[in-house]
């Protein structure tokens, strides 16, 4: 049953209820497994905008002599509440249905999900469709009792008209379990499989994330002593709007750059790099707003004020951010190599020859690590490497595929002069752009 308006969060200015959301009763249309049905307010105006816009090419070519209103689709943004049993509604929805599961027709995709367990236990998964670089929604499930994989790979071949080469998933335990009866399915009687060629890798994306926890595992006092001190004094400048919007004004005048203070989210991949990156890239910053505020009388001052405990926690928080090594171990984070291949492993044209180009770079940046201060880093990240390659490919890396790569990345053998073949095409396209800009 949906809450009282009153009692809703921001979040829901962003949707639409359903028409009947009014009928408390959980059976009604409104409802489905007893959760309120909302839409989206601006994919779903893009939609009716999209439509419309249909509708006015219709009548320019002579199919319909007249274009619908918006009014004739729905009331937007308040709707009618007898809007569900409209023909001209049920036409728009029917023909939005259709035309977003033909998108892919014929093409080859990756379907994907993921998965959390509600408050009420209930265990949900949530599938999209990956194709021709692009990801498409399809539907949530409740898997508490049974996996619904089979039934989806099934919808999108017959409904959505594609081709499934892979299925992907994180490596929690529901979801790599369904993956693992997948691929066991196709070893077990692959003659009798439904499909027999499909791929089943976990998420990397999710496993170059794995690298980054085993990073900051690592028990040594420098690792962890300046990650414990940056979390404290990113939340303490977060929590200082004043000092923000100095820090904001400041930056922003001396650099011409606007950057904010982020907070490290464990569920936010790159959260971690980003926000010690962004600190570090203010601190010349916020010491000039330190020092100039401690030059201050104590009536102008806007760091040291408050009781007696703030004003402790604030010359504590000065004392990190006046103190040079702190600086110096930031700068020294591990992070930016992980950071890169995250965002490039969870973009939806990733492809599995991407991923072992991603292996090759991680293992080689981290080996060229040689200063004493780097080798727990180095070590450790280079064990889990070598861990998660064994992990999916159940075998030692291939001598021969690590010359290949090793080979690739210093330009060696059959690749030697391909960084001066590729610094050409790119001074060539760059020429280009600025012909066709100038003329």
């Amino acid at each position: 049953m949906a809450p009282p308006v009153k009692q809703r969060g921001w979040w829901r200015d962003y949707f639409y209820d359903h028409p009947e959301h009014k009928n408390r009763e959980t059976n009604s249309a409104a409802y489905m497994s007893g959760k309120l049905i909302v839409w989206c307010k601006k994919c779903f105006d893009q939609c009716v905008s999209a439509e419309l816009a249909a509708d006015n090419l219709r009548v320019t070519s002579g199919i319909i002599p007249v274009a619908r209103s918006p009014e004739t689709i729905t009331a937007s943004p308040s709707f009618l509440l007898a809007w569900i049993e409209n023909p001209e509604w049920l036409a728009f929805i029917e023909e939005w249905g259709v035309l977003s599961r033909l998108w892919g027709k014929g093409l080859e995709g990756t379907i994907q999900f993921d998965g959390w367990t509600g408050v009420n236990d209930v265990h949900i998964e949530a599938y999209e469709l990956s194709a021709n670089c692009e990801v498409q929604p399809m539907r949530v499930f409740d898997v508490s009792l049974q996996q619904k994989v089979a039934k989806v790979i099934r919808q999108v071949e017959t409904e959505w008209m594609v081709i499934v080469i892979a299925v992907c998933s994180d490596a929690a335990s529901k979801a790599s379990k369904a993956c693992r009866l997948l691929s066991h399915q196709q070893l077990a009687a692959p003659e009798a499989y439904q499909w027999p060629d499909i791929v089943v890798p976990d998420c990397y994306a999710h496993q170059i994330n794995l690298i980054v926890g085993d990073y900051f595992k690592i028990e040594v006092a420098m690792y962890t002593h300046t990650a414990e001190r940056a979390t404290l004094v990113i939340a303490w400048l977060r929590s200082k709007s004043l000092l923000l919007a100095l820090i904001h004004e400041t930056h922003a005048s001396t650099t011409g750059i606007t950057l904010t203070v982020l907070h490290a989210v464990l569920t936010r991949w790159t959260a971690h790099y980003l926000a010690y990156s962004h600190l570090f890239e203010l601190h010349f910053t916020i010491q000039t707003i330190v020092e100039r505020d401690f030059r201050l009388p104590d009536t102008q001052k806007v760091i040291v004020i408050g009781d007696k405990k703030a004003k402790e926690k604030a010359l504590t928080m000065i004392d990190i951010i006046q103190d040079p090594s702190f600086w110096l171990h930031l700068k020294q984070y591990h992070l930016q190599p992980l950071a890169i291949t995250a965002n490039i492993s969870q973009s939806a044209h990733c492809w599995l020859d991407t991923i072992l180009l991603i292996f090759g770079l991680l293992y080689h940046t981290y080996s060229m690590f040689w200063k004493p201060e780097d080798q727990p880093a180095r070590n450790t990240i280079l064990m889990s490497i070598e861990k998660l390659w064994i992990r999916f490919h159940k075998l030692d890396a291939p001598g021969d595929l690590l010359k290949e790569v090793y080979e690739y990345l210093d330009e060696m053998g059959s690749y030697k002069g391909l960084g001066n073949l590729l610094e050409s095409i790119r001074h060539q396209a760059e020429s280009e752009v600025r012909y066709y800009l100038i003329n």
